[in-house]
């Protein structure tokens, strides 16, 4: 489960980079946190 979890946090900065791209002078913010350091981020 875990390398599923961070492909799909990959993606999230993907798209992230895709709304840079494509709306220039936009800010985008991605928060994450842990409730446990070994937990997965929630955002």
């Amino acid at each position: 489960m875990e390398i599923v979890v961070i492909e799909e946090y990959a993606t999230l900065y993907d798209y992230t980079e895709e709304l840079r791209r494509s709306n220039r002078g936009s800010t985008i913010e991605i928060k994450t946190e842990r409730l446990a350091p070994r937990f997965p981020p929630l955002f």
